[in-house]
Parts: structure tokens; C-alpha cells; sequence
């Protein structure tokens, strides 16, 4: 099958989220016989790519039986390529895969407005931050606003969508009336993520140490950096000797620096495996979503990175994170409570042998289920169902 695939950024190398996910989903489906096609914004090798011109756009339409778009925080609205291809596509297949709500787009206000939420020096000073405030969060809402009708707009042209969680079917169905969704949630590479990647030379002087890793991107504000500061504070104040190993995808200074810390910035992603089979646990905190109606949607890459890998995982108990790790079994679940994950953290280092095997657990789970071709053959049959009912109904429609 020839599949245009409109992601809107490059995936090679993978280098973040999306990113790693385009990578895995494109080498999969390669591997079970598709022509992966899009434009030259991909350096990835195993695409054909298009220039982003009328002759261009033309080409790639007539070789491809099927869109495959992604939709995330970046807007639609904004995606002049996306648009002009669904437009000029149908009534051929297009397919969505749903990444993100529109609201994504107030997160960065609402987490700051919560992190910062500190006294003002006077009533003068607190009033304007509020107007300033208040203004800022319109202008947010008139652009999710403006996003949500163009995705409404253009869903009607969409015969299924792909959603990486529970949450993001809903948004899909009730949101923008998509009926033919399917869940399908995101994986690891367990040949890549595997126990013997471990390296004892990464972390040099620390051989007495229990090694806590935590992999993130400090741009999104539903990390838990902050939460990941205040385990780090309380440990100081501890005569444990546990080591914490941040691996930062965001701006370098927003990592706080120790004794008991080691922060490593930009690591490529083909090296993180022998970090994360380095550590002897991994934490996974994430803040909830209060600014949306759907609740807390994302299918955490590093949760499923961390179990390959055959660590025994902390995880925040929320949304998927609370499906797929069965508490005690395959990894443990935390309130997102500084003393609670500290005492998580306590767990793990004083029952060594116990969570041995529940990372043994963890990873096969990702064996078995939470994999990229997992992942690549289910998205590969959304696509087929799709095209033949789509086949069916013109057909009846020409008769």
C-alpha cells in the first residue's frame, strides 16, 4: 500500500517525541511491504519524498492510495499542506492520527499560572499580573477555539482515526464526530531497549549508588520536573545513597544541579537504551490536565522505553499509565506526592530481588503487546478497513 504520510516535521534521526514515533511507525510499516510517501521536509531514508509545490503536491496525490495525518499540538488551522491535500484528496481514505486535543494549547498558561502562583509585592503589581492574565488566556482560548472549528470542519472528511489513548478516542467521537476510532497505544523497540545495553562506565564513581533515572523534556509543562526537584531535595536530607540521572531533551538550566545528581542534555536516541538498562529504576511522573475537558491523553514513549529495558517503573497514576502498569506487578503507581515517590524510590532500593522481577514483568509486557510493530500492524489494518469501506461506499454511490 502507498501511504501518504503527513506528519509535518522530519523524524530522522528521531530526536523527540513525535519524532520517535514517525521513525518507528515508518520503519515498521515499511517492513510490512508499504511505500511510505511525503515531502522533503523528511530526511528519513526509507520515504519517498515530494517538493512542497502545486507539481509536487500533484504527484504525491496521484501515487498515494491513502492520507495518513498526524494531528497534535501544532495547529491544523495553521497547516496550509495538510489542508490543501485533504481538500484535493477526497473522496479518497484519510486517516487521522489523533495525538493531541485543541486545548493542548492552554497548558503552558494553565501550569504556569500554577507554578508561579506566587504573592505579589503589591495590590497594584497583583492586579495588573491578573489583567495581563486574563488577556492572555482569551487570546489562548479564541485560538483553541478557532483550531476546534477546523478540525470539526475537516473531520468530516476523515473515515477513521488512530487515537494513542482512551482519552483521545473520546475527544475523537464526541469531540469531532469521528465514530470509526480505535485506541491504539504507543510502544517501545524491546531489541533496542533490552536489560544487556547496560553500561558501568556511564556512571563512573557511583558504583555504590542506587541509580534513579528520569527521561523527560523540560519544554512541557506536564513533566514533572518540579516534582522530580522536590524528591531530589528531600533525598539530600537523607543518608541514602541514591543517585538521580536526568536525561533533559529541553533548555539545560532547568535542571537543578548536586552531588546526588547527574543531568546528561540532548542524548540521541539510539544511545538512551544504555542509560535507562544503567539505572536500577525509573521514575515516570506527569502532571494531570485540568485545562481539558478530556483529562490527562498521552501514551508516555518512556513509559514503555523503561519497561523494555526491564526496570521496575514509578509511574503517576494517571490516565494510560494507570492501565497499562499493574501496580506491584509490572511496576509500581505513585501518588504524585514528593514524600510518596521518595518512599517508592525507598521500595525499590530495600526489595532489589522483588522488583528484578517485576521489571522482568514490565518488559514482557512490552514483548507480547506495547511494541512499534505491534503498533504498525494494528495502524496498517485501521488503514485497510478504511479503504475498503471507503471503496464500498463510492462504489454504491456510483451505482
Amino acid at each position: 500500500m502507498n501511504i501518504g504520510h503527513l506528519y509535518g516535521f522530519n523524524s530522522y534521526p528521531p530526536e523527540h517525541g513525535g519524532g520517535i514515533h514517525n521513525y518507528n511507525l515508518v520503519r515498521n510499516l515499511t517492513q510490512l511491504g508499504c511505500k511510505i510517501h511525503t515531502f522533503d521536509y523528511e530526511k528519513n531514508p526509507e520515504c519517498i519524498t515530494y517538493p512542497i509545490n502545486d507539481e509536487g503536491i500533484k504527484t504525491f496525490l496521484n501515487n498515494v492510495d491513502v492520507l495518513y495525518i498526524r494531528i497534535d499540538g501544532g495547529p491544523l488551522a495553521s497547516s496550509k499542506l495538510k489542508i490543501q491535500c485533504m481538500e484535493q484528496f477526497a473522496p479518497k481514505p484519510i486517516i487521522w492520527e489523533i495525538n493531541s486535543t485543541a486545548e493542548e494549547m492552554l497548558s503552558q498558561f494553565r501550569f504556569n499560572s500554577l507554578l508561579n502562583n506566587v504573592p505579589e509585592r503589591n495590590l497594584l503589581n497583583k492586579l495588573k499580573q491578573e489583567g495581563n492574565d486574563i488577556f492572555k488566556q482569551l487570546k489562548l482560548q479564541l485560538k483553541v477555539s478557532k483550531e476546534e472549528r477546523c478540525r470539526r470542519k475537516y473531520a468530516k472528511l476523515v473515515d477513521a482515526a488512530v487515537c494513542v489513548s482512551n482519552s483521545l478516542k473520546n475527544y475523537a467521537v464526541n469531540g469531532l464526530d469521528i465514530q470509526k476510532a480505535e485506541v491504539i497505544p504507543n510502544g517501545s523497540e524491546p531489541t533496542l531497549f533490552a536489560p544487556e545495553k547496560k553500561n558501568e562506565d556511564l556512571f563512573a564513581g557511583y558504583k555504590d549508588y542506587f541509580k534513579v533515572i528520569y527521561a523527560g523534556d523540560s519544554r512541557w509543562p506536564w513533566q514533572g520536573f518540579d516534582l522530580l526537584t522536590g524528591v531530589i531535595e528531600l533525598a539530600k536530607q537523607q543518608t541514602d545513597k541514591i543517585l538521580f540521572v536526568v536525561l533533559n531533551n529541553g533548555p539545560a538550566d532547568a535542571i537543578q544541579t548536586g552531588d546526588n545528581v547527574l543531568v546528561f542534555n540532548n542524548v540521541k536516541y539510539t544511545d538512551v537504551p544504555n542509560y535507562i538498562a544503567s539505572a536500577d529504576a525509573c521514575l515516570c511522573l506527569y502532571h494531570d490536565f485540568p485545562w481539558s475537558k478530556y483529562g490527562f491523553h498521552l501514551s508516555s514513549l518512556k513509559l514503555f522505553d523503561y519497561m523494555a529495558s526491564g526496570k521496575p517503573v514509578i509511574a503517576s497514576q494517571l490516565g494510560q499509565l494507570a492501565t497499562v502498569i499493574e501496580d506491584g506487578k509490572d511496576g509500581l503507581l505513585t501518588k504524585n506526592d514528593v514524600n510518596t515517590i521518595y518512599q517508592k524510590i525507598l521500595f525499590c532500593l530495600e526489595n532489589q530481588e522483588q522488583v528484578a522481577r517485576i521489571g522482568l514483568s514490565a518488559r514482557q509486557k512490552v514483548i507480547d503487546f506495547y511494541n512499534w510493530e505491534r503498533v504498525a500492524k494494528s495502524t496498517l489494518e485501521v488503514i485497510e478497513s478504511a479503504s475498503k469501506s471507503k471503496e464500498l461506499a463510492v462504489g454504491s454511490s456510483s451505482n
